[in-house]
């Protein structure tokens, strides 16, 4: 996915959740025009529950095959689908780290002593406060995401 400025995008998804772009049948219909498939907008459209992400990932192979005709398209959707469900695994999983390791707060020092992702579970409550994290509750917070990452 290439380097991300996490918080930016976070927060330009959660801007675009207040967006009537966001509904999911307008969402769906943007997503198959920008497949090339938005001859099949009506048919999924209709089909859409929940929330956008969650209508994409609620996609089955037997629901493509259903509702799309041409083989080649049917290709072009399973993969546009995979795709689709792991953004939403990365996004979850980018959601609950930057909470889990307080970044929002604490980003700026990571970053000002070099510490790269790799080297987070590395990372003990003297190393934290080494590098400026100076709460107590904070420190151990963090450690706590440190060990979720772990598992």
């Amino acid at each position: 996915m290439g380097i991300v400025n996490h918080k930016e995008l976070l927060a330009s998804l959660e801007k675009l959740k207040t967006k009537p772009a966001y509904r999911v049948k307008e969402a769906m219909a943007y997503w198959l025009r920008d497949l090339e498939l938005e001859r099949y907008s009506l048919e999924f459209a209709k089909n859409a529950r929940g929330n956008f992400l969650e209508s994409i990932s609620e996609i089955r192979d037997e629901d493509i095959h259903r509702l799309i005709e041409w083989k080649d398209d049917q290709e072009k959707m399973k993969c546009a689908v995979k795709d689709m469900s792991e953004f939403q695994l990365y996004f979850s999983t980018t959601a609950s780290l930057v909470d889990d390791l307080m970044m929002d707060k604490y980003g700026h020092l990571f970053l000002t002593h070099d510490i790269p992702i790799d080297m987070i579970p590395e990372l003990t409550d003297a190393k934290l406060q080494a590098i400026g994290i100076t709460s107590s509750k904070d420190r151990a917070a963090i450690l706590v995401g440190v060990e979720k990452m772990k598992t």
